[in-house]
């Protein structure tokens, strides 16, 4: 069993291998047999059994072969969840709680950045869509001033919106491409420090000049 085992494992790898038995026995070869097969069954086994269970096994193998998601696919099917995760942490956070705006008016201009931040992570050239996601930033710094925002209340946010990403990514972290993983968080990492810069930059401009909207400016 041991030897037609292994040949079966070189010849055809991706095959599905199960082993009925009368022995359940512990001896090496047997241990050996256990640790190369998909299922080990001791007899009898009633043939409904067996079918259901080469059926899960070829459904399991299916979906462990499936490449994952990307970051991008993530954030795009859970966007409701991830703008009523930051909403919560925003109630939750008695200073910005205090703030006597409306929900819509908390999380104004943030779904449509993190939509085309998701854009950026597949883009090939990524500082086309990014030109978009600075101008969102630099349109929420000014609305944020007139909202009556501190820089710490600033900051503040900032945090709230990327614990909710990272919550988002981490909760289907099973889900996602392990190849694209790395990559695709220091891209989002980099873009959330980039976007908090033009949100301050904008917010700093509006209070200097009683809280116009900027003209559209190319970036650094």
């Amino acid at each position: 069993g041991l030897a037609l085992i292994s040949a079966m494992r070189r010849t055809q790898p991706g095959s599905l291998v199960l082993i009925r038995t009368c022995y359940p026995g512990f001896d090496p070869a047997v241990e050996a047999m256990r640790n190369q097969v998909d299922e080990y069954l001791i007899k009898p086994v009633p043939l409904p059994t067996l079918l259901n269970l080469i059926e899960q096994k070829l459904i399991d193998r299916r979906r462990s072969d499936a490449p994952g998601k990307r970051i991008s696919q993530v954030l795009g099917e859970n966007l409701f969840e991830l703008m009523q995760r930051l909403l919560r942490a925003m109630h939750e956070d008695l200073r910005l709680n205090a703030l006597p705006l409306t929900d819509e008016q908390r999380i104004e201009y943030t779904s449509q950045m993190v939509e085309y931040l998701a854009e950026m992570l597949e883009a090939a050239d990524p500082q086309q869509i990014e030109q978009s996601i600075l101008r969102q930033a630099e349109l929420q710094g000014v609305r944020r001033f007139q909202h009556g925002y501190t820089v710490p209340l600033l900051a503040a946010y900032a945090r709230h919106l990327q614990r909710a990403i990272l919550d988002v990514v981490h909760d289907n972290i099973s889900e996602l491409d392990e190849a694209h993983l790395l990559f695709d968080l220091k891209r989002l990492q980099s873009s959330l420090g980039l976007q908090l810069e033009h949100t301050l930059q904008a917010y700093l401009e509006a209070a200097e000049s009683g809280g116009e909207m900027p003209a559209h400016r190319p970036s650094a």
